[in-house]
């Protein structure tokens, strides 16, 4: 796991190697799109064609509930369009590149994984770094307000997609004025399918899809 500027180095080096371009003005590798898609269509048709560059997104996605792997065919496709994908997590245990995200098309030398707790103090540099256009934070610790702020600023400034995981559902009663949208995202194990419910943002009707759907 690797978190120090000689990492972040050693990655704009191999960029440079492979001969692709970083957009300065935009963040991440050059990219035309406005949306990230996953390629799953009911999916995408729920979060509005794709989730949007240039925004700050919420979910709720609370341990042992399987969540997270619906965000593989997002990454998946970041992959196929050369993007750069940081995924932050606080749980220093917590392994998530698993055998089901290169089996669903996830390229490993797209994807920099690293622990951090408390990403806008440790990670700054790797947040405003041009160089990744998918960031994920997962279960930060103590983010404040105007560190919503900030990241909705930068989203906005750098054309990055930039996706805070609570690890519990999310409710109106604690809001997030910061985020595009929220939402929780859970699987039901006895139906074998994945519940999408909108907390702000995204209509007012859940999404059920099935587990085969993003195989």
């Amino acid at each position: 796991m690797q978190t120090t500027q000689a990492s972040i180095t050693e990655i704009k080096q191999q960029i440079a190697d492979r001969g692709f371009s970083i957009n300065k003005g935009t963040g991440g590798l050059e990219n035309s799109q406005n949306l990230l898609i996953s390629g799953v269509e009911p999916l995408d048709q729920f979060f509005g064609g794709g989730l949007p560059f240039g925004n700050l997104l919420e979910m709720g996605m609370p341990h042992a509930k399987g969540g997270r792997i619906c965000l593989v065919p997002f990454l998946a496709q970041a992959s196929v369009q050369e993007l750069w994908c940081l995924w932050a997590f606080a749980l220093a245990e917590v392994n998530l590149f698993a055998p089901a995200f290169l089996g669903r098309g996830v390229k490993p030398e797209k994807m920099f994984f690293t622990h951090s707790a408390q990403p806008i103090e440790e990670l700054k540099s790797l947040l405003l770094h041009p160089l990744f256009k998918v960031i994920i934070l997962d279960s930060p610790q103590r983010l404040k307000r105007e560190d919503l702020g900030f990241l909705a600023t930068q989203a906005r400034a750098q054309g990055k997609l930039i996706i805070v995981i609570r690890p519990y559902f999310l409710s109106n009663k604690l809001g997030n004025i910061w985020a595009h949208w929220r939402v929780n995202i859970w699987r039901n194990h006895r139906r074998k399918d994945f519940i999408f419910r909108p907390v702000r943002g995204l209509g007012a009707k859940d999404l059920q899809l099935g587990e085969s759907c993003l195989r």
